[in-house]
Formats: C-alpha cells, structure tokens, sequence
C-alpha cells in the first residue's frame, strides 16, 4: 500500500493509518445536499400488514430457500440439521421467532446468528 504517490508501506500500523486517512477523506467531506432535503422528499403510507408476523407457511418457505452446504453463522447452525430437524425443529423454531416478534427483542445471542 502506498502514501500518497510513492512510498511502499510496509508496517501493519502504517497501513492501517493510510486506510484510516483514506476513509476519512472519502467519508466525511461536506455536504453539498440542501438542507431540507429529506424534509422535501415524498413519503408513502406505511401499510399495516407489514408488522403482522409471518405465517409457518412463509417461514418454511424462507427456511426452504436456504441453499445447503454453506458454512453456518456464529450460531454454528448447518441448514442440513434444520433439513433433518423436520417439522418438530422447525415448529419449535417458528414458535421461538413469534415469541421474538411479540417481545420485539432478539437475544443478544441470536443478534449475530
């Protein structure tokens, strides 16, 4: 990675300084959008239907969708162990998912499952 025009960096904190410098320079610059921007920009209605919580139907289908074979999250669930669960783990799982939904919280230990 290079300073500016020329020079090697070769140094793990000297890298990550220019990376931060380059960062910086890219994201946070001025403005140049009108203040009222969002104030102008046209809103829709939101629809209610979208805060119902889903049926088995549509959460199976989401599980089913899931593509196989991938290396599971920080869960250390593998899709082929909810294949294989069947329905009693499924159900279970919809049942944990609607109780989530009512509460409107996610553990902390699922937050990054």
């Amino acid at each position: 990675m290079s300073a500016g025009n020329s020079i090697l960096l070769t140094y793990s904190r000297a890298i990550l300084d220019r990376w931060k410098e380059h960062f910086n320079t890219l994201l946070n610059k001025t403005s140049t959008a009108a203040e009222d921007f969002l104030r102008n920009v046209p809103t829709q209605p939101t629809e209610p239907w979208l805060s119902d919580p889903p049926t088995f139907q549509e959460f199976t289908k989401a599980l089913m969708k899931m593509l196989p074979q991938k290396s599971p999250g920080p869960d250390n669930i593998h899709y082929e162990l909810l294949q294989h669960g069947r329905l009693t783990l499924i159900t279970r799982l919809f049942t944990l998912m609607l109780r989530m939904w009512g509460a409107k919280r996610v553990p902390d230990d699922l937050k990054n499952a």
